[in-house]
């Protein structure tokens, strides 16, 4: 579904989150983390990422999250994690973090009473049942 979302005026990220999909990539990431064995958890991923991904889940985390935050920035950055673990990091990352009106983002501003608002597609909840 099409929403038009406000911008943070400092920020420039939406003020509004796909719930949908924070859900969705919370679980799936949930699941592989919770799946993971000692050996191949070496990097500590569950430690580290467990607690934000539980947080989304019980909508407690303060979003948007800030991605200086992330664990594994570097690893990441340098094509160090596991593929799957990337697979499903990456879209629940990107969700909690808002889409940013920055640079190639900002597709079609539209500026109304002083605010800036951009168009957004967000799941349909209904839909993931």
């Amino acid at each position: 579904m099409r929403k038009l979302v406000e911008l943070d005026q400092v920020t420039m990220v939406t003020k509004e989150f796909d719930e949908a999909k924070i859900e969705r990539s919370a679980l799936a990431l949930k699941e592989y983390l919770l799946g993971l064995t000692p050996k191949e958890d070496a990097l500590k991923m569950k430690e580290l990422v467990l607690p934000i991904v539980e947080q989304a889940l019980s909508r407690t985390l303060e979003l948007p999250f800030d991605n200086r935050k992330k664990p594994f920035r570097y690893e990441s950055g340098e094509g160090l994690l596991p593929a799957e673990y990337s697979k499903l990091a990456s879209p629940f990352f990107v969700a909690i973090s808002g889409m940013s009106g920055l640079g190639s983002n900002l597709i079609d501003p539209i500026h109304k009473d002083g605010k800036i608002y951009v168009w957004m597609e967000f799941e349909d909840a209904a839909s993931r049942i």
